[in-house]
């Protein structure tokens, strides 16, 4: 493979890279920042819209906030996590001992997977919040 092949697979590569990590920092604050508004807007809608009257199916909405506190749980600590990766792969880059295909070590599998848990939960407390608005109007 000539060097010019190979500097050019390279910036594409970096490229990739880039533009993941822009992708999942969008993703980590577009969860947390729906999560939070959520939950805002739902006591709004309890405020405003059922006002004093008698709200029904209360295990709904109670189910929406705790989905929803649980996917900002999420999201914070799969920032924390991720951080950690990050350290994790200059450590070992300074070593000599970075595996390239795991760079952030445990810290990558389990920010992956806080994701995962965060945003489902974020869905799932949307759910919950429809239903029960749906219940109560």
């Amino acid at each position: 493979m000539s060097g010019e092949t190979r500097d050019s697979k390279n910036e594409y590569r970096n490229l990739l890279i880039q533009t993941w990590q822009k992708s999942q920092d969008s993703y980590d604050k577009a969860v947390l920042t729906l999560s939070a508004g959520a939950l805002a807007i739902s006591l709004t809608f309890i405020k405003d819209i059922v006002g004093g009257g008698e709200i029904i199916s209360k295990c709904y909405l109670i189910s929406s906030w705790v989905c929803w506190a649980i996917s900002t749980s999420f999201m914070l600590i799969s920032f924390y996590t991720s951080i950690l990766a990050q350290r994790h792969a200059v450590k070992k880059f300074d070593e000599d001992k970075l595996d390239f295909q795991k760079p952030g070590g445990p810290f990558d599998k389990c920010t992956h997977v806080l994701n995962i848990f965060g945003g489902a939960s974020f869905l799932l407390g949307t759910v919950f919040f429809i239903i029960f608005v749906f219940i109560n109007m």
